[in-house]
């Protein structure tokens, strides 16, 4: 090799040197650059995932103000309507002893009324209170399941887009079948 070199003139050494040069500048640049890609690779996917997760979030948080808006009004009414049916008990039994005291007899006839008109208040705020508070009740489960299947699919949307990897088949917003003596049977668990 070495008296290949002498041989040569300074253009011939030149050209080599430039060649060697290329070469190794080319070979510096594959693998920089190749290492460049993937980390840039690596980063976009967490940058999507990120994104997608935010979006898939924010979509939950949308999604769960919307089914939860009301709700507190339904809370409120079944907590206060009781309190407020006793207000007007309270109220029914003072005009009952005002009139009592005013006519100075507790006969019947003078008492029926005002003590009617009582009943008739706890009454009306249990017939308000109750349906409110068995209706929050079943709203605020009927939308915790609802949000704890989207949160399953996206929690599976997210594996799926990050990794490639394929979650057991799930039904999302549907109750899901069972085969039982080869007849498919509506589950009734949530």
């Amino acid at each position: 090799m070495a008296a290949f070199l002498e041989h040569l003139n300074i253009i011939s050494l030149s050209v080599i040197f430039i060649r060697l040069f290329m070469s190794i500048l080319s070979w510096y640049l594959i693998i920089t650059k190749t290492i460049q890609l993937g980390v840039t690779h690596w980063r976009s996917n967490k940058v999507l995932t990120l994104f997608l997760m935010r979006h898939l979030r924010r979509a939950l948080n949308e999604e769960r103000a919307q089914l939860d808006s009301g709700l507190t009004i339904l809370a409120t009414v079944g907590s206060t309507a009781p309190f407020i049916g006793l207000f007007g008990t309270v109220l029914g039994i003072y005009d009952a002893l005002v009139t009592i005291s005013a006519k100075g007899s507790a006969a019947l006839n003078t008492v029926a009324a005002p003590v009617g008109e009582a009943l008739i208040m706890t009454a009306l705020g249990l017939a308000v209170a109750i349906p409110a508070v068995l209706a929050y009740n079943a709203l605020v489960r009927g939308n915790r399941a609802f949000l704890n299947k989207l949160e399953g699919f996206a929690h599976d949307l997210h594996t799926y887009l990050s990794t490639g990897a394929r979650m057991e088949s799930r039904v999302y917003l549907m109750k899901p079948r069972i085969k039982k003596n080869d007849k498919d049977v509506i589950s009734t668990k949530p």
